[in-house]
């Protein structure tokens, strides 16, 4: 019975591995980039259906599958990009991006990620964001990441000074 046992969870792991590298490559196939909307969706498919069925395993080594994924910061940013582009599919988005972010490694790799995306999935999930110390804003980059997402620039405001603000924070 035990080799039994032994044999499914390894089974399992080999099917989630192979399931994490297929989704891992379809989205190095379209470059982290949602601009191919179908595609995309086709990627996000194969990458969200490899996480819930590693998220769903009761071993403890298909989360280190997951937790050890490289190119984190690329694939949370193409998941920003496709919440951007493609509406109908944000509420599955955001139960992925908040299953991921359940593990430590991707809530670094969030943390370390360009602020506009990290803003983006911070603001799906509802889970507080860190605040910088400083943050370096790099108009260029901004605007470059904008027109690869199919957007015509980026917008940078500076709040100088703010007068009769309400008491409540409303």
């Amino acid at each position: 019975a035990e080799e039994a046992s032994t044999a499914r969870r390894s089974s399992r792991l080999d099917r989630s591995v192979q399931q994490l590298a297929a989704a891992r490559f379809q989205l190095q196939q379209i470059g982290f980039c949602a601009s191919d909307t179908d595609a995309a969706g086709e990627a996000f498919t194969v990458f969200n259906r490899a996480v819930l069925w590693i998220v769903q395993s009761p071993e403890q080594e298909d989360d280190e599958v997951l937790s050890k994924m490289e190119e984190k910061e690329s694939v949370l940013e193409f998941l920003a990009d496709f919440h951007d582009r493609r509406p109908k599919h944000r509420a599955r988005i955001t139960q992925l991006c908040v299953r991921l972010l359940e593990f430590e490694t991707w809530r670094e790799a969030l943390a370390s990620s360009n602020p506009s995306v990290a803003a983006t999935l911070h603001a799906l999930t509802g889970l507080s964001a860190p605040v910088r110390a400083s943050t370096a804003v790099n108009l260029e980059t901004a605007a470059e990441l904008a027109a690869s997402r199919g957007c015509i620039g980026a917008l940078y405001l500076r709040i100088v000074s703010a007068k009769a603000l309400p008491k409540d924070g409303a």
